[in-house]
């Protein structure tokens, strides 16, 4: 073999490697770069769920059809920027039907179709609940008190109410009666308001399982999960059951989509044989470099 022979395949070993090790470099960096898109798990700032999704143990959901078949030992936080289209209503109920429970956060309104077509008896108001009185850091900031624990409260972030009426469903969550729905939306009490306690929270039986409505998206953001009461709400919510949180429905950007889809990679049987395959060729790329030399 010429001397020439050898350095290129040194050299085009040494390649493949670098190439490797490179691709290696890029999925880490992807995968570790927070974002800033509103309510992304990946968003480390005041707006993401960072927090929420760490603290509380959570999984990526890719697609409802993952948590088809264990239903009674899993929960989905799923956060509304977006409508939920009508091709998802029926596995959705058949999920909750079957014994899962499904939290949706959402202030104006992107669930209304969905809650209707189910007969929940539940609408999303649209309109901003502010309390002078009763609130957090700001009357923006309102407290509402958890019917079934009186002692604790829980701070939301520019809420809106939900509209009770048949169906079956129960207020679980309540502002104080200092409360008023902005309905001009200056951001004060105009005469005229409606003032008093509005429900914010509710709950309703599906079958085997369960449907949380809460009026207020922002309960989840890190900002607001600084609070005590909404960590402890969070977590009793989700029992000890397997935590999945929905990103389908929000605004992500490009970066939360290439995470997202990385993810979704990183936690396939095939993935792991790629990465298994991966290490073996460059395994026996370095033997081949060293036996050269």
């Amino acid at each position: 073999m010429s001397r020439n022979s050898g350095v290129s395949r040194t050299l085009s070993a040494l390649l493949l490697i670098l190439a490797a090790v490179s691709s290696s470099m890029v999925f880490s960096i992807v995968m570790y770069m927070p974002t800033q898109t509103d309510l992304s798990i990946y968003n480390t700032g005041w707006n993401g769920l960072s927090r929420v999704f760490h603290d509380l143990d959570a999984h990526y959901l890719p697609s409802i059809n993952i948590v088809m078949g264990s239903e009674a030992e899993t929960i989905i936080f799923m956060p509304l920027k977006r409508l939920i289209g009508d091709e998802e209503f029926e596995g959705l109920r058949s999920y909750l039907e079957k014994g899962g429970v499904l939290a949706i956060f959402d202030e104006e309104g992107y669930s209304n179709d969905f809650l209707s077509w189910l007969g929940a008896g539940l609408k999303v108001s649209g309109v901003a609940v502010l309390d002078e009185i009763s609130k957090y850091r700001s009357r923006f900031m309102p407290l509402a008190r958890y019917t079934e624990n009186s002692s604790l409260t829980v701070a939301l972030n520019v809420p809106s109410y939900l509209e009770v009426g048949g169906g079956g469903a129960e207020p679980i969550l309540i502002t104080s009666p200092y409360a008023y729905a902005d309905s001009d939306g200056d951001g004060y009490y105009t005469l005229g308001e409606r003032r008093g306690s509005f429900t914010v929270g509710a709950r309703l039986g599906v079958g085997n399982g369960t449907l949380y409505v809460f009026s207020d998206v922002s309960m989840l953001i890190n900002e607001m999960y600084e609070f005590k009461g909404n960590k402890v709400f969070l977590s009793a919510l989700v029992g000890g059951r397997r935590l999945y949180v929905d990103q389908s429905h929000i605004e992500a950007g490009l970066l939360d989509k290439l995470k997202y889809r990385l993810e979704v990679i990183a936690t396939t049987e095939l993935s792991r044989l790629s990465i298994i395959l991966l290490l073996i060729a460059t395994s026996m790329v370095v033997y081949y470099v060293y036996r050269e030399h």
